[in-house]
């Protein structure tokens, strides 16, 4: 898990594979706050650690659409899932969702009910099935739970 988080946080920052993360100061967030959340869809054996990212995606903000110029977001999630190809044979995969602080420690990053609704219901018209999800906690920990479980606990 360790390789795919570094991978995100230098993909997100742009930081080549030779230089220090940490030494790095990381621009400013789309979001205007202290986090830079992030999300990938992957497939293969995450515990192996031979994966294969598919997607990746951040939280950014779409251009006004209304008169008071409110802005909507398009959360790290639903940016990932955007930016899967179609295929016509349904594959499995998970998603890896991320949160850092300025500081590179990992903070909480559970999929809102918005995004858990656009896992399960436009990742299958692409043609995945998101099986589980991994999330960072405040306590700069990961956590693995599967799809439908996620979307059970959110329902109660």
């Amino acid at each position: 898990m360790d390789s795919i988080i570094e991978n995100m946080y230098r993909k997100r920052f742009g930081i080549s594979k030779e230089g220090d993360i940490k030494s790095t100061k990381p621009s400013c967030c789309h979001c205007g706050t202290q986090f830079y959340h992030m999300a990938c869809c992957i497939k293969g054996n995450v515990s192996s650690g031979k994966i294969n990212i598919l997607s990746f995606g951040e939280n950014k903000y779409s251009p006004s659409t209304n008169l008071e110029s409110v802005r909507s977001s398009i959360h790290a999630e639903q940016n990932a899932i955007n930016k899967l190809p179609y295929t016509k044979n349904p594959i499995k995969i998970n998603m890896v969702v991320l949160r850092f602080t300025k500081k590179y420690t990992l903070s909480m990053s559970k999929p809102c009910s918005k995004c858990l609704h656009h896992m399960t219901n436009f990742s299958p018209k692409k043609g995945y099935i998101i099986k589980n999800v991994y999330y960072s906690t405040g306590d700069n920990k990961i956590i693995k739970t599967n799809l439908n479980s996620l979307c059970s606990k959110n329902m109660e």
